[in-house]
């Protein structure tokens, strides 16, 4: 009998995360999770363990080299393997490019980009021995500008580029490594930009109109996504950007 697969899902306390973290469940996966947001980890952990899965939880924040370096520890001491990384964990930055400040962009960079990067790198062991997959976030604003969004694209558009290359180095291992790039999807992180838009109802309800499908997209949306090109199902898939936007870059 195959032994069971193991996923590790960054930023699943909400959002996408959240419902990435129990499609990879549903497929069978057993799961190690983590966020900054231990309160909203926990309650992730206690309602997968209901469904008799096997999980492990870990607070990091991942802009952190240390909490990078536990959580791993953590992964490889509990499963001894790992045949997915799905990098979920991100931030936003909605202002005028010429109101941030060094240290947000940093920070934004920090998190977005350079976590990404590194967390793979210490799971490579792992993953060369499973001969696994990446699925890094990015996003439709690496190619697709808007206002006070542009350190935010900067990052997104980072991450799409990285993992192109990131493919070509990892194909010769047989490890898989894709992005995903989401249009308009209701999570927390839509909310907080809602919030600098003014009326933040009128202006969610105003982006529903402009989807070709007529709504804006759910995190079970993206967390289908994610389980495609985590799995045996996108097999021959490599260094690409799926677009998962309900047709607005079309």
């Amino acid at each position: 009998m195959a032994e069971q697969k193991v996923a590790l899902v960054t930023g699943a306390a909400s959002g996408i995360g959240r419902a990435t973290a129990f499609a990879l469940a549903n497929a069978g996966y057993a799961l190690a999770i983590s966020d900054r947001n231990g309160d909203g980890l926990g309650a992730v952990e206690r309602e997968i363990v209901t469904r008799d899965i096997d999980v492990l939880s870990v607070v990091a924040d991942v802009e952190k080299s240390a909490a990078l370096d536990q959580l791993v520890a953590s992964v490889t001491a509990r499963f001894k393997r790992l045949d997915t990384l799905v990098q979920i964990a991100g931030i936003g930055c909605y202002k005028p490019f010429w109101e941030v400040s060094d240290a947000e962009i940093d920070h934004v960079l920090a998190v977005n980009v350079r976590s990404l990067l590194a967390l793979a790198t210490r799971c490579l062991p792992l993953l060369r021995a499973s001969r696994g997959t990446i699925v890094n976030m990015s996003s439709v604003r690496a190619f697709r500008g808007g206002r006070e969004l542009a350190v935010y694209s900067a990052s997104k558009g980072a991450v799409l580029a990285m993992t192109r290359s990131m493919a070509h180095e990892l194909g010769p291992c047989g490890i898989r490594v894709n992005a995903l790039c989401p249009g308009t999807i209701d999570t927390p992180l839509l909310d907080t930009y809602a919030a600098t838009q003014g009326d933040a109802a009128a202006f969610k309800a105003s982006l529903h109109g402009e989807q070709p499908l007529g709504r804006i997209g759910s995190a079970d949306d993206v967390a289908r996504a994610a389980v495609y090109l985590a799995t045996a199902a996108s097999e021959w898939i490599t260094g690409i950007g799926l677009t998962v936007d309900g047709g607005l870059t079309s």
